[in-house]
């Protein structure tokens, strides 16, 4: 009987166990990453707006933009706490100064314009990177340490063989 490749075939069907019940488990977590909602979550998104001076507005009011309160709850303490919200596709034809610049680029230099903190969009992948993590580094550390102590132990095999 050979210990070391059952307790090897042990901790592989263990580990197996383990990665599938913390899926389960943490779908729901992941699930509420902002990757996993897709482009709907971004259309609705308040981010996706871009904020502009109201007195520099080119456009319609409630056609072209918005005129919203600040979303960022920093923002709405500030001088102006208001701003006319653009998205991205119809900013760039009023402001054609924007037409060849990201989306980052544009609202950096709204943001330091209005006299805004930038919003932050968050970590998309927060929750999965903690699931991952919990399936993953607990298997790998008992590996390691099974590892280490069947390699500490075969130290003390005789090498003589007897007949």
């Amino acid at each position: 009987m050979n210990i070391q490749r059952g307790l090897f075939r042990l901790w592989l069907v263990m580990s197996l166990f383990w990665v599938i019940g913390v899926g389960v488990v943490g779908s729901g977590y992941i699930k509420s990453d902002k990757w996993w909602k897709g482009d709907e979550w971004w259309e609705k998104d308040p981010l996706a707006f871009l904020p502009v001076r109201c007195e520099d507005a080119r456009g319609t009011v409630n056609v072209d933009y918005e005129k919203l309160d600040a979303f960022e709850p920093w923002n709405q303490y500030r001088t102006p706490s208001t701003a006319c919200y653009f998205t991205i596709e119809k900013l760039r034809a009023p402001f054609p100064e924007y037409k060849d610049q990201s989306r980052e680029e544009i609202s950096r230099k709204l943001y330091d314009r209005i006299g805004w903190a930038p919003a932050f969009d968050g970590d998309r992948y927060e929750h999965t990177k903690i699931v991952s993590a919990v399936a993953t580094i607990p298997p790998l550390l008992l590996l390691i340490i099974g590892g280490l102590i069947g390699w500490a132990l075969a130290g003390f095999k005789s090498s003589a063989k007897t007949s």
